[in-house]
């Protein structure tokens, strides 16, 4: 992958541009966040993977924001889902449909029905089956939150993808958006194992090709090769002042 300055500058304006929409109304949320945190501890979640998965979810939210529009209540749905999705591992199988059930039934979680059915359908989501009407907890959305559901967990499965190894393999990233591809740009830290990445994260991810009705093309780079390029500072002044992508 070449990476130029010109594209690292401009992802900077993207991403600093999504800042403002989001930071005023982050705080209003914070005692919610905790009590999503606080079930996910309960289920003895994962802590580095799912943190991870929820830093990349959130950071190509951002970046595909021109395609999506969505607000940031919408990005805080994709928050709770991402810290949420894998505390069906508690059980042995179909963890995906466990962690529905549980953000349906909590008393931990301060949601209304309708949050928890959004919520809950990202996180159900995030693999096997993409959404389907026949699901009642899907089909009791409003047409409008069918489709929010739908952006939302081809975002998040994305996301689950480029974290397979469980090992934060993905460092940074950003999106290349035209008119017929997504291009997601990651820079790793280990290229031995980039291929397998890009594999899992095409297969997760096509059910964001059919949302966004653009082809997908995953490309990497690594931290070792930036730094050889002189191109390692740039890529971390994407991050300086922009949004924390992290939970804790």
């Amino acid at each position: 992958m070449i990476v130029t300055p010109h594209d690292l500058l401009a992802q900077r304006e993207i991403l600093l541009a999504q800042q403002s929409r989001v930071c005023a109304a982050s705080a209003q949320w914070e005692p919610q966040l905790q009590a999503v945190l606080k079930l996910a501890r309960r289920y003895n979640y994962e802590r580095k993977h799912t943190h991870q998965v929820t830093r990349l979810a959130l950071r190509l939210f951002d970046e595909l924001w021109p395609l999506h529009r969505l607000s940031a209540q919408e990005r805080f749905w994709l928050q709770c889902a991402a810290v949420l999705h894998d505390i069906g591992r508690c059980e042995d199988r179909e963890h995906h449909k466990v962690a529905l059930r549980i953000v349906l039934s909590s008393a931990l979680l301060p949601f209304d029905k309708m949050t928890r059915r959004i919520i809950g359908s990202i996180a159900r989501y995030h693999t096997k089956a993409p959404p389907n009407k026949k699901h009642g907890h899907y089909s009791a959305l409003p047409e409008s939150k069918q489709q929010v559901v739908r952006k939302l967990a081809a975002i998040l499965r994305l996301g689950d993808a480029l974290d397979r190894s469980h090992t934060k393999l993905v460092k940074r990233l950003w999106c290349d958006v035209t008119d017929d591809c997504i291009a997601v740009r990651c820079v790793t830290r280990d290229e031995s194992r980039d291929a397998a990445l890009c594999e899992r994260a095409n297969q997760k991810g096509r059910l964001l090709v059919d949302v966004f009705k653009r082809k997908l093309v995953i490309k990497t780079t690594t931290v070792k090769n930036l730094r050889r390029d002189g191109m390692l500072h740039l890529c971390r002044a994407i991050d300086s002042g922009a949004l924390r992508f992290g939970v804790a």
